[in-house]
């Protein structure tokens, strides 16, 4: 998790610490919403932002994913980071890469099973 903006302590840094923490525990939907809501109070790293679209993409949010990824994609070139290019960013569910898919797969898989 990285700390998007300024010094907004408090409720965003808590809403941030748990989206990032229901990210890595692969709970999707949660981490979306969180991401979402953290948004609302403080502003979102290109880190951030990227992690907000993956998981709205896991949890079927296709465009809220769409959006967070666009915006992560002028954070990283504003920073002078690009990643990814604009395919990975913008529309990045459309033009998701063999790692992602391989990611996504698994988990549907999982959940299938029940774990």
């Amino acid at each position: 998790m990285t700390s998007g903006g300024g010094n907004n302590a408090g409720v965003g840094s808590s809403l941030l610490e748990r989206a990032s923490a229901a990210y890595d525990a692969r709970s999707w939907d949660e981490a979306a919403q969180l991401h979402g809501d953290s948004d609302a109070s403080e502003s979102l790293s290109a880190e951030d932002l990227e992690r907000w679209g993956l998981a709205a993409s896991m949890s079927g949010r296709d465009e809220e994913s769409d959006t967070a990824r666009e915006r992560a994609h002028y954070a990283y070139a504003a920073a002078g980071k690009p990643k990814g290019g604009p395919g990975r960013a913008v529309g990045g569910r459309r033009r998701i890469d063999g790692l992602q898919v391989a990611v996504v797969n698994l988990d549907r898989r999982l959940t299938a099973a029940g774990g």
